[in-house]
């Protein structure tokens, strides 16, 4: 199931047309003769972060002067490939919005990988605005970087107190960062802070928004000023390894423009994982979303735009998310453009979500729902006053435990083959750091280390991720638990 020639448009997509990035390297073969060190499969958010730190190392290396660094590691030769136009699937669909957990996930996590492991997994997330943020600021890309508070919105009392729940265990735990959640109890404040008349109780906490497009975009570019090579639109229908006389095989990559070659082939490939990786589909299934752009009425321009992003809950698979771009004819710092809204999950029957990797159509009845949801939702909203201008859809990765797989594919025979997949949908929150994180052992596996023999501990240290994280044949077999259909 590889991604179709004629997806639907995104907001992000049609309003940066003019990026010289989208279609870099398009034309001609491919260097079927060169054996590159690493081949990333992917261009979304964890390939271009894994192509960034293979190639920039973890703060940006600025010196590109080969003679200049005769006294450090070389760089690895590194090739990207995608199989549509750069940074065309999951990164530049979703909603630009920035969230990392605070609390809410805590019991679910606990309950999955046990408490150490949940609470590093709410760090990590926290982790990844921060790098997301300080490498846009230090590498100077345009993103539209916003960060500031987020509402979690309770619309029924059973959500609100499946929340409350989960507040008070990571209380317990020790780690709540009661500076940095508000809990709103009461609903009449509620309701007058959000701008939501249903609303039964609210929590705020830091998150942020981003123009995910343009960060991957201005990665890719600095990566390429670094060595990487990067073909666009040439799709892998197959990895093949080929056993050699030295310790490490080689990987040979197949698509339509010809063979690549690779010591390690890194997969960042989400939701299409499966078509390279067969049997994998036991864990990771693809799952497809909608989303929107919408101009606000009056009432949410200038002075009256919101000044927080949100998710808004129902419970389950219940619930939107919303960010309000800044106003083309203001300044950066000023929201009053456009919402970004997804959601209306429910609307659409499973066997048309779970399972496929078309993107290229759009639910009339999601499309519907999202129009008409801020009239239906916040006070003050006029929709003959505003308008749906965009609506597109894309394909998430979602794992049986909810957590992404990173590392050696776990049931390979052969060393080489590395995955960043499985964001579970929330991956503007982890896919930044797993990308990095992979990159590192890879890095490490060049130099002479062995991920496979790594105790947790080390992986961690090496990667920095949270060792749940770990792509192992244990938790390929698990099944005591099935996040898949969320």
């Amino acid at each position: 199931m590889l991604p179709v020639e004629n997806p639907t448009t995104s907001y992000w997509q049609a309003t940066s047309a003019d990026s010289p990035i989208h279609d870099h390297g398009r034309d001609g073969p491919l260097p079927t003769e060169q054996l590159f060190d690493v081949v990333v499969v992917g261009s979304g958010i964890s390939g271009a972060t894994a192509a960034y730190t293979l190639l920039r190392g973890e703060e940006g290396d600025d010196d590109d002067d080969d003679e200049a660094r005769t006294t450090k590691r070389p760089r690895p030769k590194v090739a990207l490939v995608e199989a549509r136009r750069a940074c065309s699937g999951a990164t530049a669909r979703n909603g630009g919005h920035c969230r990392p957990d605070a609390y809410a996930g805590f019991l679910r996590y606990a309950a999955i990988v046990g408490k150490d492991q949940a609470h590093k997994v709410l760090v990590n997330e926290r982790q990844t605005m921060d790098y997301i943020r300080d490498t846009a600021q230090r590498e100077k890309i345009d993103c539209d970087w916003w960060q500031g508070k987020t509402f979690a919105a309770f619309m029924k009392h059973e959500v609100k107190a499946l929340s409350r729940k989960s507040y008070e265990a990571y209380d317990e735990y020790g780690q709540l960062n009661k500076e940095e959640v508000t809990w709103i109890e009461d609903a009449e404040e509620a309701q007058r802070v959000t701008r939501i008349p249903g609303c039964v109780g609210a929590a705020t906490f830091t998150a942020a928004s981003v123009y995910p497009l343009r960060f991957v975009h201005g990665l890719l570019s600095r990566s390429i000023d670094a060595g990487l090579q990067l073909f666009t639109h040439a799709p892998v229908t197959s990895i093949e390894h080929q056993q050699q006389k030295q310790e490490q095989g080689i990987w040979t990559l197949s698509t339509p423009r010809g063979t690549l070659r690779a010591k390690h082939v890194l997969l960042a490939t989400n939701g299409y994982t499966e078509a390279l990786v067969p049997g994998l589909g036991d864990f990771l299934l693809s799952h497809k979303a909608q989303c929107s752009s919408i101009d606000p009425p009056p009432a949410y321009r200038d002075e009256g735009s919101l000044k927080q992003t949100y998710s808004i809950a129902k419970g389950g698979e219940d619930f939107e998310y919303l960010v309000q771009r800044p106003c083309n004819d203001a300044k950066r710092s000023s929201k009053g453009g456009p919402f970004i809204l997804g959601g209306g999950h429910p609307l659409t029957p499973r066997d048309q979500v779970v399972g496929t990797v078309d993107d290229s159509t759009v639910s009339d009845a999601v499309t519907e729902h999202l129009r008409t949801y801020p009239g239906r939702t916040f006070e003050g909203w006029n929709d003959d006053e505003s308008r749906l201008t965009h609506v597109w859809t894309g394909i998430q990765g979602y794992t049986r435990d909810s957590l992404p797989l990173c590392g050696q594919q776990a049931w390979s025979d052969s060393a080489g083959l590395w995955l960043c997949v499985g964001m579970q949908g929330h991956g503007m929150a982890r896919a930044a750091t797993c990308g990095r994180g992979v990159a590192r052992l890879i890095l490490g596996q060049l130099a002479g280390a062995n991920e496979a023999a790594m105790t947790d501990e080390q992986w961690e240290h090496a990667s920095g991720l949270p060792s749940c994280f770990r792509w192992t044949n244990a938790r390929s077999k698990r099944r005591d638990v099935d996040c898949r259909y969320e």
